[in-house]
């Protein structure tokens, strides 16, 4: 099973011995980078899991789909740049789009915890983020 397009998207998948999953696709390995020379997923954000990262096989999945995008008129539309409160009350700014619900934050470096997120935490989804408080783009520029 080609597991590719699912590489850096929301997924749900169906394991062979039953379990659902939903989370985010993280990290995804090729038959020939795979020591058991298959398809690998990492998931990241599972109920089960949580910030662990669960790893799959591809003989372990049963079935696999795209989480299906809620609606984008109800849904907050971040850009590269903007500073925004996540749900969990803390501010940063995003600094890459890896694709249209995901990005890389800064957290800052005011404390080694800001710091050690910086390097090692997930990237923030747009499901993460309560609000937009500031965005450097003019009023015409902002994606309505």
């Amino acid at each position: 099973m080609d597991l590719r397009p699912y590489f850096g998207k929301n997924v749900v998948v169906t394991a062979t011995d039953g379990n659902i999953y939903q989370g985010f696709v993280e990290f995804g390995t090729i038959p020939g980078d795979s020591e058991e020379n298959c398809y690998e997923i990492d998931l990241r954000g599972t109920q089960q899991f949580g910030n662990k990262l669960l790893n799959l096989m591809e003989y372990e999945i049963k079935s696999i789909k795209l989480v299906e995008e809620m609606d984008n008129s109800k849904k907050i539309k971040p850009r590269e740049y903007d500073l925004v409160l996540l749900k969990n009350g803390r501010e940063v700014g995003l600094i890459d789009q890896l694709d249209e619900t995901h990005f890389w934050a800064d957290y800052g470096t005011e404390t080694e915890e800001d710091e050690r997120l910086f390097w090692e935490a997930p990237p923030v989804s747009v499901d993460d983020i309560e609000k937009i408080l500031y965005s450097p783009y003019s009023e015409s520029e902002k994606e309505d």
